[in-house]
């Protein structure tokens, strides 16, 4: 007998409400001004699912640009001296540059990830239920194939990452038919592929010379799961289950990759146990190697200068989580991280 369709979507909706940036390589050096913040972090403060404010923490210092519910800041970028915050404010897609909020569209969407080369302001997130990439402020729609495949469905699109590389624009997003994560999708200069079908979401991409790493979940074939969804790591379009090895597949998902010296680092959280009792643990995967963490839901992953970054949530008490971040293993100090909320993107100078 298969498990329960309602506990997969109570799982979709505790695990995707606020995770949707991750961090960004910098292609532009801040040079030696040691008056800038080092490692910034974008997040929100939370209720016991959703986002209450959208906030900031710069060298563990806390700051809140907008005290509202379904707030948040998704993903930070610096550009010399200039620090981007984006996310959305009053469910309508904002930047916020140097503390100063620019609202894209009066409409409803979100902002999920920012990111700046030559000067030009490269944004994702969605639209109208579109995805949709920003330049400079001016929307340009994403398209997809998945009306023509799926005629008598209501397909949504959402970007959740973008990343500049080789003169090009690489975006990692998805499709939904009835509120159902469907397929996972790569845009290349506005050119879609499809990375997965009946399943699946791509939530970061990261290209590294000629090779480009996206990361997110895939659908699995079970015998006692429905519709099950697996972390997943795309390599040129090649698919790998992060399953840990002697582990059950169970409900999961790749949040975030960088890559260092040519080896990607992959942080993940998956169900862990039983399909009737389980618990979700953190992951970093690097390089063919899988360590836990001490982090619920890893959402962010940098390394910089030998140090490894990571961000996310941690576990207070059931059904309350607090923002976390880990340098090198070891927690850092977060100002007000004493009450629920999450980091979803990291930027180290």
């Amino acid at each position: 007998m298969k498990r329960n369709s309602f506990f997969l979507l109570l799982f979709a909706v505790l695990t995707m409400v606020v995770m949707v940036g991750c961090d960004k390589e910098n292609d532009k050096p801040d040079g030696n001004n040691s008056n800038l913040p080092k490692v910034l972090l974008a997040g929100a403060d939370m209720d016991i699912i959703n986002p209450t404010a959208a906030v900031c923490w710069e060298d563990g210092a806390k700051k809140t640009f907008a005290s509202a519910m379904d707030n948040t800041t998704t993903s930070v970028f610096c550009d010399g001296s200039d620090i981007y915050y984006a996310g959305r404010m009053e469910n309508k897609p904002t930047i916020w540059k140097n503390g100063v909020a620019q609202v894209l569209s009066q409409t409803s969407g979100c902002v999920n990830d920012i990111y700046v080369s030559n000067g030009m302001v490269y944004a994702v997130g969605q639209l109208n239920h579109v995805a949709t990439l920003w330049r400079n402020g001016t929307a340009e729609s994403l398209a997809t194939n998945y009306q023509t495949l799926y005629p008598y469905s209501e397909p949504t699109s959402e970007a959740f990452a973008v990343s500049i590389a080789n003169g090009k624009v690489y975006v990692a997003g998805c499709v939904y038919v009835s509120g159902t994560s469907k397929a996972a999708y790569l845009w290349t200069n506005g050119t879609y592929q499809m990375l997965s079908d009946g399943g699946g979401c791509a939530y970061d991409v990261f290209v590294d010379g000629t090779t480009v790493y996206v990361v997110g979940e895939a659908p699995q074939e079970s015998s006692i799961i429905s519709n099950l969804t697996v972390p997943a790591l795309w390599t040129n379009g090649t698919l790998r289950d992060l399953t840990p090895t002697n582990q059950t597949p169970l409900p999961g998902r790749a949040t975030c990759v960088w890559v260092d010296n040519h080896v990607p680092y992959v942080t993940f959280y998956q169900e862990k146990g039983s399909m009737y009792q389980s618990i979700i643990q953190g992951y970093l995967y690097e390089n063919g190697t899988t360590r836990e963490l001490s982090c619920r839901r890893p959402y962010a992953v940098c390394k910089k200068d030998g140090d490894l970054y990571i961000a996310g949530r941690k576990e207070q008490w059931v059904g309350h989580d607090l923002p976390v971040l880990l340098k090198n293993n070891e927690e850092q100090t977060l100002e007000g991280a004493k009450t629920p909320g999450c980091v979803n993107a990291i930027f180290v100078r």
